[in-house]
């Protein structure tokens, strides 16, 4: 249990005003509002130091904590609070998906899909942030990773966990739906060379195409062409073997999106985008108002369960 103070937190959204906050409602089945949380956190990726204590990422800030073995938090950084104020323009719920430490200490989180910059490039950006941070030092760094061309555009891409294999190199889970199938690839990231970016949006409005040297990716594991059928790979870790590596999936509570739109074929949730001054759903790839409904289903039974598997590779990276 994550405190403050000796108080413990919960995973409700930020009240309005607060940095990470998105204006979201946090309800019950009764559909009751539960309110705020100043500390709340949205906590995904976790690594543990060489002093026992566990960094802990999280997609709301996105924030970084430190947190002693009893759950005190003892350290939070956020944008414009130890972490680059630009990575407050992550997209709502595609903060840091994922954190890894590698042998030197030094912390690294990825964002899981392209920023938004002044609300124009979610959809454009060709590349996502890896941020390093030094414990130490408290200095960031950030590297640009290219994500997968056959996205429907680039703001479809997911990155899932990090882990490091050492000297400047890591495992990544990149994902989505890549020409009209789902994809779950898992990469070996490489940042020796690779550019520091700079705190502002240069990146993703593309002013810095051919300028800079981009994180190299090498594909390691096409986890679908090796009978994974889950929707979302959410962790991974390399064995101490150096062939075996482990994934878990995202159950996602059981729970789906349903979408019915008499007008469109195989309709997604992230087709549409609400006009709140026409009150209605847009569709977007027509641009015109559509009739539709939106509902909770259960999803498939193998979504349903938590899954682990092992994956044993060629040879050991």
């Amino acid at each position: 249990m994550l405190k403050v103070r000796g108080k413990a937190i919960t995973g409700k959204p930020l009240p309005t005003g607060l940095t990470g906050s998105t204006n979201e409602i946090a309800l019950n089945f009764q559909m009751k509002d539960l309110g705020t949380d100043p500390n709340g956190l949205d906590t995904e990726g976790l690594a543990v130091d060489k002093d026992g204590n566990f960094w802990i990422s999280d997609e709301y800030g996105p924030f970084i904590v430190k947190a002693d073995r009893h759950g005190n938090i003892l350290e939070k950084y956020g944008p414009g609070t130890g972490l680059p104020r630009i990575l407050a323009s992550r997209v709502p719920n595609r903060g840091s998906e994922g954190l890894t430490i590698d042998e030197r200490g030094h912390v690294f989180a990825l964002i899981q899909s392209p920023l938004n910059i002044g609300g124009k490039t979610a959809k454009t950006a060709k590349y996502t942030r890896i941020v390093e941070f030094d414990p130490t030092t408290k200095e960031t760094t950030m590297y640009a990773y290219p994500v997968d061309t056959g996205y429907k555009n680039p703001g479809a891409a997911k990155l899932g966990d990090i882990t490091s294999i050492g000297k400047g190199q890591f495992l990544m889970i990149e994902q989505g739906k890549q020409h009209g199938a789902m994809q779950n690839l898992i990469y070996k990231v490489d940042l020796n060379g690779a550019t520091p970016i700079a705190d502002n949006g240069d990146l993703e409005l593309g002013l810095l195409d051919g300028k800079i040297t981009l994180a190299k990716k090498t594909l390691v594991l096409d986890l679908r062409a090796n009978g994974w059928n889950i929707e979302k790979a959410e962790g991974l870790a390399l064995l101490p073997d150096r062939r075996t590596i482990a994934v878990v999936n995202d159950n996602d509570f059981g729970m789906d999106i349903a979408v019915t739109d008499k007008k469109a074929v195989n309709p997604d949730v992230s087709d549409y985008t609400y006009d709140s001054d026409k009150k209605s759903m847009i569709y977007n790839k027509d641009n015109q108002v559509h009739k539709v409904k939106i509902s909770l289903k259960k999803n498939a039974p193998s979504e349903q369960e938590s899954q682990i598997w092992f994956f044993t590779l060629p040879e050991a990276l």
